[in-house]
């Protein structure tokens, strides 16, 4: 039923892959399949930049507004706690905890057990083998991201990668068919369109 669960997000946001057409679109609608359809109880993605989760999030959906405002303050204010999981990102590999209550430190532990959290996972969306941006996903259950739910979603992060990088080159080449690629200046093209 679990695997099942987690075939049925990755059906969702392969829909969603097809339809989008801006990044914030396609971020806000994975976070939000992902608590709707995958049963997680909060979603977030973060972009990664010089090694850092940057603030803000770029989308967040579940959880209560207190625990996700939270959650976005810390990482704005001390992005340090999370150099943890962002070397095990940076190798390639999920950051699995599947018992926050067994860790001790953990940024946001306390807080994530107070409402009722008791695992997290957190996927590497990578394009041309740098990762771009973190996805979290956190679960009532404990031990719920064994190795099978594991390889699942790192399957469902990479069309997440895939759809990343096609809107990023979509937006490159609509870029280059306005503007000048040296000044960045609008070019003759974009003056007779919008006349």
């Amino acid at each position: 039923a679990r695997l099942s669960r987690v075939r049925a997000l990755t059906a969702g946001i392969n829909s969603l892959v097809v339809r989008v057409s801006g990044r914030c679109e396609l971020l806000e609608g994975v976070c939000r399949i992902a608590v709707e359809k995958g049963g997680f109880a909060v979603a977030w993605i973060g972009m990664v930049e010089n090694g850092a989760v940057q603030s803000p999030m770029a989308a967040r959906y579940g959880g209560t507004t207190a625990y996700r405002e939270q959650l976005q303050s810390k990482v704005a204010s001390d992005p340090a706690q999370f150099i943890p999981l962002l070397d095990a990102i940076s190798a390639g590999r999920p950051w699995v905890i599947n018992d926050l209550e067994a860790i001790s430190e953990m940024p946001l532990g306390a807080e994530a057990i107070a409402i009722g959290l008791r695992a997290r996972v957190a996927l590497p969306l990578r394009i041309d083998g740098r990762v771009v941006a973190v996805f979290g996903l956190a679960s009532a259950q404990v031990g719920i991201f064994d190795e099978e739910e594991q390889s699942l979603l790192m399957e469902m992060a990479d069309d997440v990668s895939f759809a990343l990088d096609h809107i990023g080159k979509t937006e490159q080449l609509a870029f280059l068919n306005y503007y000048d690629p040296l000044t960045g200046l609008a070019n003759r093209r974009l003056f007779l369109d919008r006349l």
